[in-house]
């Protein structure tokens, strides 16, 4: 058994988790490895001034200006701990409550870092920098470790070529010799072309590159494999979430056209819509197999791909349920809104991914994102499209059969007031 420390201590099976290991490993782990190898790799760094022991860590930790982030008492104490194969709760809950669901083949610990090796070398081996609104001096910190101790920078972030702390990373590495510096791998939403990134990265080369998914994923994508230059190299990143939920098939295929394999993800703004809108997400996304399922599944995805993030998109509805003690958030969301397709998308305009779509849309009854849709267009383009499609007559009548809605009403009376529109 593993013992679970901290706030809800307890234990969990170990026993599952070895065979999860396993199995990820395609053999026998090491006897005496720790219960989860991460903390023993590396460091997260999103600010300056705090550090986490992995990228799915509850906790990050304080950290002063000269300290030494991998010689902080608590991930030392957290190390100890893994090597007792005990979770500490604080840092661990992600991993805990998978392991208590009898999921340990989905475990972060399983799925990320079974296959990292440990090593008796003190220091991180890995470190992970995330770029964003509080990045400020990130740079010069993570610098200050890279010296012939770590043998991959992460870094990860939306525009990362336009950050002064990403080319502050940059300069760190170039001024190290080749036999002593990371190996570099790039997580990007935005890609400029590769003449821009080639002057950016200077004489610090690309190692492996994920992209993440945005409406010009086809352009980000070639920018990227050509500088990696193998796109066996490259990844699709792509997190299904309320902006994103149409968009899998589409993603998948650009990445098969590209030669690249798709991470699939959830986005945990997923969990912060209605609860009727989560499921219809999920159940969507459970119905969508007949497109990416057996045969029809696209090269980018592998086998278990497809199963494995719709399970994880009902484990996350599920731990959100359960977590929340407010009836009102689990109902009503905690602002997030699905994001639907505009108009002229693909989505509404194929007659077979149209009809999937707004016909199932009387299962959200009216709901808010819906109606914001609507109001959102303008009125003449609204009627000029609905009479063209059913499929969006149908998505303005799944609005007004469950409450008054105005804009919706009028579009459809203004459609069928004409004697063969109402007929047909």
């Amino acid at each position: 058994m593993i013992r679970v420390t901290g706030d809800d201590d307890g234990v969990v099976d170990g026993l599952a988790l070895e065979r999860a290991i396993r199995t990820h490993l395609t053999g026998d782990p090491d006897p005496t490895r720790p219960v989860c190898t991460a903390a023993s790799a590396m460091l997260v760094f999103e600010r300056a001034d705090r550090v986490a022991p992995c990228e799915f860590s509850a906790t990050n930790v304080p950290i002063g200006g000269d300290e030494d982030p991998w010689q902080h008492p608590a991930l030392v104490e957290l190390r100890a701990a893994h090597a007792r194969r005990e979770l500490p709760t604080g840092f661990c809950a992600g991993c805990i409550w998978r392991l208590r669901e009898g999921e340990a083949g989905r475990c972060p610990m399983v799925r990320e870092y079974a296959v990292l090796p440990v090593s008796d070398r003190p220091g991180a081996r890995i470190v992970v920098v995330r770029l964003g609104d509080d990045d400020a001096g990130v740079g010069a910190r993570v610098a200050s470790l890279l010296a012939g101790r770590v043998e991959t920078l992460v870094v990860a972030g939306d525009d990362p070529f336009g950050s002064p702390e990403f080319a502050s990373l940059l300069t760190a590495c170039g001024a190290l010799d080749a036999d002593t510096r990371p190996a570099l791998e790039l997580r990007a939403t935005v890609w400029p072309d590769p003449a821009t990134v080639e002057r950016k990265l200077g004489e610090v080369p690309v190692t492996r590159a994920r992209v993440r998914w945005s409406e010009d994923l086809a352009a980000s994508l070639a920018s990227a494999v050509a500088i990696v230059g193998d796109p066996d190299r490259v990844v699709v990143e792509f997190a299904l979430g309320p902006k994103t939920w149409v968009r899998l098939y589409e993603t998948a295929t650009i990445a098969a056209d590209a030669g690249v394999m798709c991470r699939l993800t959830v986005d945990p703004a997923l969990v912060e819509l209605p609860l009727r809108e989560q499921q219809f997400v999920a159940q969507r996304l459970a119905r969508d197999w007949g497109r990416l399922g057996g045969d029809a599944r696209p090269r980018s995805l592998a086998e278990s791909a497809y199963s494995e993030l719709l399970a994880d998109v009902r484990a996350a509805i599920r731990r959100a349920t359960h977590e929340d003690h407010d009836p009102s958030t689990v109902l009503d969301g905690s602002g997030a809104e699905l994001a639907w397709p505009q108009l002229d998308d693909a989505t509404l305009v194929d007659a077979d991914t149209g009809a999937e779509l707004c016909c199932r849309a009387f299962e959200l009854r009216g709901t808010r994102s819906l109606r914001r849709w609507v109001e959102a267009h303008d009125r003449g383009q609204l009627e000029r499209a609905a009479v063209e499609s059913p499929w969006i007559r149908m998505l303005l009548l799944s609005v007004v059969c469950y409450g008054r809605h105005e804009p919706a009403a009028h579009v459809l009376r203004a459609i069928y007031a004409d004697d063969k529109r109402r007929r047909a």
